[in-house]
């Protein structure tokens, strides 16, 4: 299912109507554990995450705001930065494989030997995806402790290379406590009613046709699963203003006429995507 708050009402923030429409989700079943959060750089992910953690905060829900070893915030648990109330959580590959290594092998002093940087540096070369799964096992392990977790992706290339990962050291292992540790995390990203993909993209065609096709490749994926489309920063539609006399007489366009302009290319470009209608 996909749906596309595009902010028909300029002067309600687009975080409310992401709200609202998640309270929509939410009346029709439980709302997803997990949400990720899709998109390029620049498309105001990280805001929009942010934002709507808050507004689920408000809402009396235990929410958790988790980052994959983002060097710009501190390792482990924190308060989100611009926050007093969202909690944080970013995820360094190294501690994450360290914990566990020692949930699994339950020998502390071997624990110690193996988790250290240059054995998971290694494994990187030799197991690419290592970073990722251990980092996604730690997210996906915590998910009980909250009502929902928020996961800001760094990219949305990111996010298919740890869907990628879960599946193929699935394959890779076989059986054992790895591979049931990995079908049981990909059963939860494959269920449409534990996992929501929020995929955050521009009015403009290259970043709308880039998300479809990103669409495209998760459905590959996780047949059937759940989308909420976002599309940041649209240009509010007002009355088309009265073109001034220097312009009707060839010279620059007005500030509110190029505006006005901007807003109908961006609904044009909308118009092309069956799921922006």
């Amino acid at each position: 299912t996909s749906t596309a708050p595009t902010n028909p009402n300029p002067k309600k923030p687009l975080r409310f109507l992401i709200s609202s429409k998640l309270r929509q989700k939410e009346g029709e079943h439980q709302l997803q554990k997990l949400i990720f959060f899709h998109g390029k750089g620049g498309v105001g992910k990280s805001t929009l995450a942010l934002a709507l953690a808050r507004a689920m905060i408000a809402q009396g829900k235990k929410v958790l705001l988790a980052t994959l070893d983002e060097p710009t915030l501190p390792p482990g648990d924190h308060v989100y930065p611009g926050s007093t109330e969202v909690p944080g959580f970013n995820c360094n590959p190294n501690a994450a494989f360290e914990e566990y290594i020692e949930r699994t092998l339950k020998i502390p002093a071997l624990t110690k030997l193996l988790a250290k940087n240059t054995l998971i540096q290694l494994l990187a070369k030799v197991a690419p995806g290592i970073k990722e799964i251990v980092s996604m096992g730690k997210i996906w392990s915590m998910r009980e402790e909250y009502d929902t977790i928020l996961i800001d992706l760094p990219s949305s290339g990111y996010g298919l290379t740890v869907f990628h990962s879960v599946r193929n050291f699935m394959n890779l292992f076989g059986k054992g406590k790895s591979f049931e540790d990995s079908r049981a995390m990909l059963e939860t990203l494959a269920d449409p009613k534990q996992v929501l993909h929020a995929l955050i993209t521009l009015p403009e065609e290259m970043p709308l046709a880039e998300t479809e096709e990103f669409r495209g490749h998760l459905l590959s994926q996780f047949p059937g699963a759940s989308f909420l489309w976002v599309v940041n920063r649209l240009m509010p539609l007002d009355p088309a203003p009265t073109p001034p006399a220097e312009a009707r007489g060839g010279h620059p366009r007005s500030a509110e006429s190029f505006v006005y302009g901007k807003a109908l290319q961006e609904r044009e470009n909308l118009s092309r995507f069956p799921w922006a209608k």
